[in-house]
């Protein structure tokens, strides 16, 4: 990601394209606005890292199953988790979206503790973003718990999106003009990931996703798959 710009985007004028997308049906509230604002200063802000999680259950109890990241220079990791004693809730619909059994994660998961250890690791530094924060940020807490480590704060990836769509824009134009002009440049990257065929509903093709939509943003394609 050389050819990435290091600078900040221009906050002040798309503060409100980010902020209308917070508004759109399925962004996460969870995460306060105002959190945008922390990391970007005039100095180069701390990369990115992609995360997403898979999880037993939607429901109270649910716990992690699988994370994967996918770091801003395209370096993915994935790991299936071992349920800690205790984990139990398992819902037999969501098993049949991730297609992921209690025998194959008994049998092949890693320990907790060592999945959180790692993810602390690889995020120290970076800016974690996800598209779900309250559900991610949950199961990620409960990971990093199982270490008695603290979770990394979690941010939207339409963070990343924006500040990919911020030199696209035409500065010379009213603020609320670029608002637009980046929500269509989202929705259409967005649009073209959404209706690309592709592995749904395991955490390393999904975090991959959301490294790719933030890559055609930018106009750098990335690879329709992670490396494996």
């Amino acid at each position: 990601m050389g050819e990435k710009r290091n600078e900040s985007f221009p906050l002040p004028a798309l503060q409100e394209g980010f902020f209308a997308l917070s508004r759109r049906p399925g962004f996460d509230r969870g995460t306060p606005a105002l959190d945008v604002a922390g990391p970007m200063t005039r100095h180069a802000p701390a990369p990115f890292l992609f995360v997403d999680v898979e999880a037993s259950s939607l429901h109270e109890g649910g716990f992690p199953i699988e994370v994967a990241w996918v770091t801003q220079d395209g370096v993915p990791e994935s790991y299936l988790v071992h349920p800690q004693e205790g984990w139990a809730e398992w819902c037999t619909q969501a098993a049949r979206l991730h297609g992921l059994t209690l025998t194959m994660l008994h049998a092949h998961g890693k320990a907790a503790q060592d999945v959180a250890h790692r993810f602390v690791q690889v995020a120290r530094g970076r800016r974690v973003v996800s598209d779900a924060t309250a559900f991610d940020g949950a199961w990620l807490s409960m990971l990093c718990d199982a270490a008695g480590l603290a979770a990394p704060p979690l941010l939207p990836v339409q963070l990343a999106y924006a500040e990919a769509v911020g030199p696209l824009l035409d500065h010379s134009a009213s603020r609320s003009v670029q608002a637009r002009m980046a929500l269509q440049i989202v929705d259409h990257h967005e649009a073209d990931e959404d209706a690309r065929n592709r592995v749904r509903h395991r955490a390393l093709h999904d975090a991959w996703s959301l490294f790719r939509i933030w890559r055609a943003i930018a106009g750098v394609p990335a690879s329709p798959d992670p490396p494996v």
